[in-house]
């Protein structure tokens, strides 16, 4: 683990979510990723983490493409679960999205600053809560991922090293910077949360008292 204060890195006047992981993967590991990932193909538009297609350029411009693995997410799961909160408010932790997004980034490519929004599961009642990058290579110049503070203009940039997991909450704001050499390969997903259903009463076994359980988000409008 790398230890970074986030809250005083950024002067924040919050708490918040944030931990760095190296040698998670090992670079054989992330290189069969890469390989992975060419091996079905990058989309020259942008989607969410709901499948929408995002057309904003001017956020931007980098390739993506997304695959449900059951293999490859079990595999990521059972290297982080121990290193990211078991209970988010009283909502247990549920595993990852079943959703894995690889983006490329190619010399100019970027994704300008932005907070993650979070992702709802209206069949399990869950949301996602924390974001989950795993970089695959090393980037010969630029590429950083860069963490900031809209209040205090103080910020932090992690760099891409094939292995390094960055487990961040949604809400902080960060960039993917341009590349200018070389070519960036990024494994992104997100960890979500359930909210447990409150147990029936024989009052109540004729249909269910629970309120779907909604986020902080406006719905599937985020760019992430």
């Amino acid at each position: 683990m790398v230890p970074i204060d986030i809250v005083a890195a950024l002067e924040l006047d919050t708490c918040a979510f944030f931990v760095v992981l190296d040698d998670i993967y090992s670079k054989e590991e992330c290189d069969r990723l890469i390989r992975k990932s060419e091996y079905h193909g990058f989309n020259t538009y942008q989607t969410n983490k709901y499948g929408g297609i995002v057309n904003s350029p001017h956020v931007r411009n980098d390739l993506n493409l997304a695959i449900i693995d059951g293999f490859e997410t079990f595999e990521l799961w059972s290297r982080i679960k121990d290193h990211v909160p078991k209970y988010w408010t009283d909502n247990p932790v549920s595993g990852l999205h079943k959703n894995l997004r690889f983006n490329q980034y190619r010399p100019g490519q970027y994704f300008n600053a932005h907070v993650d929004s979070s992702y709802v599961d209206e069949q399990s009642s869950g949301a996602s809560r924390i974001t989950v990058l795993l970089y695959l290579n090393d980037v010969a110049e630029g590429g950083q991922t860069r963490f900031f503070s809209v209040e205090s203009m103080k910020h932090i940039d992690i760099i891409p090293k094939p292995g390094r997991v960055v487990l961040f909450e949604h809400g902080l704001y960060h960039a993917s910077l341009a590349v200018k050499q070389g070519v960036k390969y990024v494994l992104h997903t997100d960890v979500m949360y359930t909210k447990p259903q409150p147990l029936p009463t024989p009052r109540t076994l004729a249909y269910s008292p629970f309120t779907p359980f909604t986020a902080n988000s406006s719905g599937p409008t985020g760019f992430d």
